[in-house]
């Protein structure tokens, strides 16, 4: 069992559920099972303590068993991860009222070391069949769902097709892709004009973009908040930032690949006097910008490029990213504007 909570650990919920499979085959029956992750936990640890972190993981123990069926029997996988086997379920409609009573009580708020904590959650439903007799990939199919909950924005809860598997599957391949594409210095900067109102040329997006063998350059801006792989995406972010060498010659933004200058490029022109600065805006991420490395990594290009007279540095961040970890972004947003960097969030 597990030793926060009192529930079963995850090898004791494959037992259980292993054991179900095998009454429902030869019952008739199907079994199904809910994968529920905690949205923002992770923001809550960090913020209010590890202390909290466990209080809340005990509370949502306690909440989960009384919002399910009697005889339904209730994990803590890992971390903020927990799953429910339901036993005799006629079909979908059974899961999903069991999902929507659980993300019910979780909206509940929560009152932790003198905190209000209010934690939504994200559910995955997966019922077994002839392509899911195995617990191990019921459990599975259960969790790829509920990462399409997920994406879908907290306190959600999807249904596992299988359409969802073969999209996680072109995902890992494209990441796969992705990182032998920046180890072979393929990825490249292409630039977007940033205009005044009175149409003055007053900066450029740098949107990393990907020369990609069988479907050609592709916008990596499109590609990147579909990634579940976090660090993949924070290695391209600071790929984008480090490679963003432009100069401004005729009106051209020049192109920088891999951080090296490309062929011809005129380097880092100093504006004239009477002129701000030109405008350098790359998209951040909130787990990217809050990484330890992150600020210092920053001063130190600042410093290397000019970044205080050369040009002003914009970071963009989207808006629906920034909630599940708002407190330590607003702290390293803090850290970031001391550095003379302009933040700006969604279209600006």
């Amino acid at each position: 069992h597990d030793g926060l909570t009192g529930l079963p650990n995850r090898t004791a919920l494959l037992e259980h559920l292993e054991r179900a499979l095998r009454r429902a085959h030869r019952d008739g029956r199907r079994i199904g099972v809910l994968f529920l992750d905690l949205d923002g936990f992770k923001a809550i640890n960090d913020t209010l303590g590890h202390q909290t972190g466990d209080d809340l993981l005990r509370a949502t123990a306690t909440r989960l068993a009384r919002a399910v069926r009697p005889g339904d029997v209730v994990g803590r996988l890992a971390g903020d991860e927990f799953a429910v086997l339901c036993e005799a379920v006629d079909g979908p409609a059974d899961l999903e009222a069991i999902a929507e009573r659980i993300l019910a009580t979780l909206e509940t708020p929560s009152r932790l070391l003198g905190h209000c904590v209010v934690a939504t959650g994200s559910v995955g439903l997966a019922l077994s069949g002839p392509d899911l007799q195995d617990g191990e990939k019921l459990l599975n199919a259960a969790d790829i769902a509920m990462y399409a909950a997920k994406r879908d924005g907290p306190g959600r809860h999807r249904f596992f097709q299988e359409s969802m598997r073969t999209r996680l599957m072109d995902q890992l391949t494209r990441a796969d892709d992705l990182r032998r594409a920046q180890d072979a210095h393929e990825l490249t900067l292409r630039y977007q004009p940033i205009r005044t109102p009175g149409g003055a040329l007053a900066g450029a997006e740098a949107i990393p973009h990907w020369q990609q063998p069988s479907n050609g350059l592709l916008r990596l801006d499109e590609i990147l908040p579909r990634l579940r792989q976090a660090d993949l995406r924070v290695s391209i972010i600071r790929w984008a930032l480090g490679a963003g060498r432009w100069a401004l010659g005729a009106g051209r933004w020049a192109l920088g690949t891999a951080g090296r200058a490309a062929s011809g490029e005129p380097g880092w022109p100093d504006p004239p006097p009477d002129e701000p600065p030109p405008l350098l805006m790359v998209a951040a991420w909130g787990p990217c910008i809050t990484g330890e490395r992150f600020v210092p990594e920053l001063a130190t290009l600042l410093r290397d490029t000019g970044g205080d007279t050369r040009y002003r540095l914009c970071l963009e961040l989207d808006e629906d990213e920034l909630g599940t970890g708002r407190p330590a972004v607003t702290a390293a947003l803090a850290d970031i504007r001391r550095l003379g960097v302009l933040v700006c969030v969604g279209d600006f």
